[in-house]
């Protein structure tokens, strides 16, 4: 019997999907991604925010209704368990509902990059980026696994590279075939030969999070060779060297301690394996990448830049050519005797009635996002580090923003010798208007004005620390933590930025993600302005982990949210 959980269930459908307006009211279909094995991939754009989105869609056999139902339920499962995680590397969910034909879709954000299956069909990458993006995987899964959510399919097509202001950033992809842990797996056994760990291939009932390890195992290593560890002419080769066969190891890494990772995390068996990606995760970071030799052909930071460009600008000239056919297929008017789906779970009474149950500010949005045009690099611009914020001493932990003066400072241009391109030339202006719509209290006018800003400049650290602090004082804190998250990925670790951080998991009852960045904080800022604030912080923090009477020895407490009643007064100032 396979386990079901209410609590990821209850979150299968997002307040998009209770949007009663047309399909064609809600996005504008632009291009055509691609297609892969269950349907399409469109850029689109969302008409209420402006921003571009990645819809994917499920095309089937309407004359094969169990093979169609069996596509409904992985796109529903798909959704509901990318909705239930919050990792900075995984893509948010948007939206999901069914097209004008009557096909399915879901809503993704469309991030640029390209697959690391791409970049290692050119080389394998430098080891300080190889163990940069095994961190980024593991993060992610660690909180999939903490939510005892098993991915079942990990691979280097179902990884997203991008380099954003010099830095790596990794998004996992693809959660169709998810499954929670220890939940049966139901049917043949789906997966990839070439990354699938033993026990599923002999048979094991229940999915376990030891098997996305091995699948990350295998994945570092031939990010570091280029090599893929079992490969045969035949997927029966594969999967009986996945059992039998003993991975090989290059001489310049056999006795690196980095070797001791690899191969526990490709253990065999399973028992001896790390349990989950936060245990593997805990010793990477012991590695240092500068103590691993560089191989000849490797890929640097520059090199995969250039890559991401090429396969943006072949991407794009492929999208102009199929595009608009394709789209009527999907997006068209409905043929005539067409039906929508009967199947379809999330139209379901059951699942409208737990609709109606949930709170707005429950719905975590994370993500998966599949091929997408990559965009060009692009020079960033900066501004002068935001002065911070102030905070009044009260005796209650929690976080109400009561003002935020958005301080103008001027935009910079990196690299004023050369010409600006479109993009620079546009975001300037759009800042402004932001601004002045922040100052009017033109809220949500401001909101999609900073984040048209970020769209076109992700690392414009004017547009990141006004949004978060815009987020914060709405008491949006989940948003908040997005942005100040992604601020702190391009290293834009100013005060304010580090503080809004702290604060938005604070408002957020995250008191262990709040503790470390209030300790980050005093490591980067140890003569700060807010130091005596941050101090208090963290004193009430520790306060309120000094035990609880309540909490059961094995079990974690639940998050709290902040209510803002109780919030301590801040305020931002020039």
């Amino acid at each position: 019997m396979s386990v079901q959980r209410p609590s990821i269930l209850r979150v299968a459908v997002l307040p998009g999907t209770q949007n009663e307006s047309s399909f064609e009211e809600r996005y504008e279909v632009l291009a055509c991604l691609g297609e892969g094995g269950t349907g399409m991939v469109y850029k689109a754009l969302q008409r209420s925010t402006g921003q571009p989105v990645a819809l994917k869609t499920l095309s089937y056999n309407r004359n094969d209704p169990a093979g169609a139902e069996k596509m409904l339920r992985s796109l529903e499962r798909e959704m509901a368990l990318i909705a239930y995680l919050d990792s900075p590397h995984i893509v948010r969910l948007y939206d999901s509902g069914v097209t004008p034909n009557g096909y399915p879709f879901i809503a993704l954000e469309f991030v640029s990059g390209a697959t690391l299956r791409e970049f290692l069909k050119v080389g394998p990458l430098e080891p300080a980026l190889a163990l940069r993006m095994t961190r980024h995987l593991l993060e992610a899964l660690a909180e999939a696994h903490e939510q005892t959510i098993v991915h079942c399919d990990l691979k280097p097509e179902n990884i997203i590279v991008s380099v954003r202001a010099s830095r790596l950033r990794t998004r996992v992809l693809d959660f169709g075939i998810s499954v929670l842990a220890e939940e049966e797996l139901e049917g043949a056994i789906v997966g990839t030969p070439s990354y699938m760990a033993p026990e599923r291939i002999e048979g094991r009932a229940k999915a376990i999070p030891a098997q996305d390890v091995y699948a990350t195992g295998l994945i570092l290593l031939e990010a570091l060779t280029g090599r893929i560890a079992f490969e045969g002419k035949t997927a029966d080769i594969v999967l009986k060297k996945q059992q039998t066969a003993p991975l090989v190891l290059p001489p310049w890494l056999a006795n690196h301690p980095l070797a001791a990772i690899l191969m526990k995390a490709t253990e065999k068996n399973h028992e001896v394996r790390y349990a989950n990606a936060s245990k593997m995760l805990a010793d990477l970071e012991s590695i240092d990448p500068s103590t691993i030799p560089i191989q000849p052909g490797t890929l640097g930071i520059e090199k995969l830049a250039a890559i991401e460009e090429k396969l943006a600008a072949e991407l794009a000239v492929k999208e102009a050519a199929k595009g608009a056919h394709r789209e009527l297929e999907f997006f068209g008017a409905a043929k005539q005797g067409v039906p929508a789906p009967g199947g379809m779970a999330l139209a379901t009474q059951e699942i409208k009635e737990r609709r109606k149950k949930l709170s707005p500010w429950i719905l975590p949005l994370a993500v998966a996002v599949l091929l997408i045009v990559g965009a060009l690099v692009v020079r960033h611009l900066t501004r002068e580090p935001a002065e911070g914020v102030k905070v009044a001493a009260a005796e209650s932990p929690k976080v109400e923003v009561v003002q935020a003066v958005v301080k103008e400072a001027p935009v910079k241009v990196v690299d004023e010798g050369v010409p600006l391109s479109e993009d620079e030339l546009g975001v300037g202006e759009l800042l402004g208007l932001a601004r002045q719509a922040h100052r009017e209290e033109r809220l949500e006018d401001a909101i999609a004005l900073y984040q048209e800003v970020v769209e076109k400049m992700p690392e414009n650290q004017a547009a990141l620390e006004e949004l978060g602090w815009l987020y914060l004082k709405l008491d949006r804190f989940k948003e908040a933590v997005n942005v100040f998250m992604s601020a702190v990925e391009f290293d834009l670790n100013t005060e304010s930025i580090v503080l809004g951080l702290a604060l938005s998991q604070v408002g957020l009852g995250e008191d262990g993600a709040a503790q470390k960045s209030f300790q980050r904080y005093l490591e980067l800022f140890p003569t700060g302005a807010k130091r005596d604030q941050v101090e208090e912080h963290l004193s009430a923090i520790e306060g309120r982990q000094g035990g609880d009477p309540t909490e059961v020895e094995g079990k974690k407490p639940k998050k709290k949210r902040r209510k803002s009643q109780d919030m301590r007064r801040i305020q931002v100032y020039e």
